[in-house]
C-alpha cells in the first residue's frame, strides 16, 4: 500500500495491485502499464524476478524490483542487476522517485510515464 500511495502521490496512475507472479504477468499483458513495481517474493509458483523477465520479454515493459532481503535475494539470478532497477525495502520515497524518473528517461523518450 505504501508503494501504491507513493506512486500516486508522484502523479502516476496505478492500474492494479496483485499478489502473485501469474496475476502480474496476466495484468501486464492486458493493461500494458508503462512500468511494473515488482516485489521479488510474491505468492505462487513464479517469483517476482521470473515474472518481471516474463513481462519484459512479452511486452518490453520495464520493472523495478523491490525486496526486504537486499542483494542476497537476487544473487542467484544472472544479470538481474543489469536488466532491472533494484530497491531495498523499506523504499524511501526519494529513492522510488529517482528510480522511476531514471527508468522513464531511459525507456520513454518523452518521459511521460502516466
Amino acid at each position: 500500500m505504501y508503494l501504491q500511495q507513493s506512486v500516486e502521490a508522484m502523479g502516476h496512475r496505478v492500474i492494479g495491485v496483485v499478489d502473485n507472479g501469474e496475476a502480474a504477468i496476466k495484468r501486464s499483458l492486458s493493461e500494458r502499464p508503462d512500468l511494473v513495481l515488482m516485489d521479488i517474493r510474491i505468492r505462487g509458483d513464479i517469483d517476482g524476478v521470473i515474472a518481471a523477465y516474463s513481462i519484459k520479454a512479452a511486452t518490453g515493459i520495464p520493472s523495478i524490483l523491490v525486496s526486504a532481503y537486499g542483494e542476497n535475494e537476487i544473487r542467484h539470478y544472472r544479470n538481474v542487476r543489469d536488466d532491472f532497477l533494484f530497491l531495498r525495502k523499506p523504499v524511501p520515497e526519494g529513492d522510488l522517485r529517482h528510480a522511476i524518473e531514471e527508468l522513464f528517461s531511459a525507456v520513454l523518450p518523452n518521459g511521460s510515464g502516466q
